[in-house]
Formats: C-alpha cells, sequence, structure tokens
C-alpha cells in the first residue's frame, strides 16, 4: 500500500516538473553567435528541436544573450548543448520564471488569419511571442485553424490580448457567384484575382467547386471596410468584364 502511495507521488511531482516553465540566459561572445544560429538559422532550429526547448538571441552588440524556455529537462539539455558550441561559461536562471505553471489556450481562428499573425518569415509570431514571452504556434486540425498559447497565466494572457487585438479588426464576408462571374474574377492563371487583392486590399479566396450547387463562393478577408468596399469592388469588375466582352463581340461580328 505504502509503495503504492509512494508511486503516485512519485507520479504527481513528476507531472508536477513537466508543467513548470523555466528559462535560462547564456551570455554568448559575438563572434559566437553565428556559430549558433548557423546558416539562415538552420542550427538553432535544429537545436531547439532536438531538446524541446525554446531558443533565441537577444542582444545586439557586445555580448548577447541567448535565452533559453521550456521545461526544465529541455532547458538542461539546450543549456548544454549552447555551452558546448560557444564555450560559454556565464549562466544563470530566472528565479521570476522558475516555478510558475504553464497554462494552455488555444483561440480557433479563419483559415485566411494565419498569415496576418505570422507575418512575413514569421517576423509577427516572434515578435508577439518576444513581447508576451509565451510560447505561439498557429496550428491546423483538421478543417480548423488555432492559435496554440504556452506559458505562465500572465504571459498567456498578454498573448491571447495580442492575438485578439489583431484578428479583432477582420471579418471575413462570402459572395455568391456565378461561374460566368467567377471565371472573369479569377482570370487567366489568376491574374485578376491577383489585381482585386492588392486594390483592395483583401484577401480573395474561392472555395472548392461542388457539384450539387449552382453557384461558387468567393470569401473575402481583411479589415471590415475594406472587405465592404471589396464587394462592390467584385460587383463592379465583373460588369466592366462583361461589357467588354460584349463590344469586342460585335466588333467582332
Amino acid at each position: 500500500m505504502s509503495e503504492q502511495l509512494h508511486a503516485e507521488e512519485v507520479e504527481k511531482v513528476t507531472r508536477l516538473r513537466q508543467t513548470i516553465v523555466y528559462t535560462c540566459y547564456v551570455e554568448v561572445d559575438q563572434q559566437m553567435v553565428g556559430k549558433l544560429i548557423g546558416k539562415s538559422g538552420e542550427k538553432i532550429k535544429a537545436l531547439a528541436n532536438e531538446t524541446g526547448a525554446r531558443i533565441r538571441v537577444i542582444g545586439d552588440r557586445g555580448e548577447q544573450l541567448v535565452r533559453i524556455m521550456g521545461v526544465e529537462e529541455n532547458v538542461k539539455a539546450a543549456r548544454d548543448k549552447v555551452v558546448q558550441m560557444t564555450q560559454s561559461n556565464k549562466i544563470k536562471v530566472d528565479a521570476n520564471m522558475a516555478g510558475k505553471m504553464t497554462k494552455s489556450n488555444k483561440i480557433k481562428v479563419d483559415a485566411n488569419m494565419a498569415g496576418k499573425i505570422i507575418g512575413k518569415s514569421g517576423a509577427k509570431i516572434r515578435a508577439l511571442q518576444d513581447e508576451t514571452g509565451a510560447s505561439v504556434k498557429v496550428v491546423k486540425n483538421g478543417d480548423e485553424t488555432m492559435v496554440e498559447i504556452i506559458g505562465s497565466d500572465e504571459n498567456v494572457q498578454a498573448a491571447q490580448m495580442k492575438v485578439k487585438e489583431i484578428i479583432a479588426g477582420w471579418i471575413t464576408k462570402e459572395v455568391k457567384l456565378s461561374s460566368e462571374d467567377t471565371r472573369l474574377i479569377v482570370g487567366k492563371s489568376g491574374k485578376n484575382i491577383k489585381t482585386l487583392e492588392q486594390v483592395t486590399g483583401t484577401r480573395l479566396h474561392m472555395e472548392e467547386i461542388k457539384l450539387e450547387r449552382s453557384y461558387q463562393i468567393m470569401k473575402i478577408s481583411g479589415p471590415r471596410e475594406k472587405v465592404n468596399n471589396a464587394g462592390l469592388k467584385v460587383r463592379e469588375f465583373t460588369a466592366n468584364q462583361v461589357q467588354m466582352e460584349m463590344l469586342v463581340s460585335k466588333k467582332i461580328c
């Protein structure tokens, strides 16, 4: 009986250790940073994947800090690798982070919002993580797109607010189109739809064609005022294209 209780206590402690976020900083000479990061960030990405820790280089001159975040075992593994690669002996654990429980939350977002949250080459999502201290990922779960946020309670709350601020002003509107209008909007090799996206500042997406319906659905995503304006622009565009084709047809005849 006592052995069973002991095993249960060990399991509880193990689970608890797996939910605590630790942060470790390693001071690295600027000359060694490139060796750690590698070409196009390949080495630091591989190290993060190998150890399961989040690793970021912060600072821009002199000695830079390598910040390592994650559960204790992952942080230790990553720390040892960083020290080995950079020959650094300057290490400190962030006492403010050690011992804080992690919280996980998911926010369902429109698939078209993924790029808005991630940003060009991941710039926005990295900035979001640096600013809030939380781990933020955009993940696909079947047909759903989720933003997964992990970190201490205050970090998760901060990241949630930032994500909601990004998506708050965005809406998605559905427009029904005939097959002829669809052809005109898309254009040859998608030329027209790309032009419309640039002119309206919105994202235009054609849903997969379904044989059981006689119309096509196009989704317009972006800031509310731009989406409403885009709907009008799309109608004007198709009307103009029809008139142009009618004029061309008359000339040929």
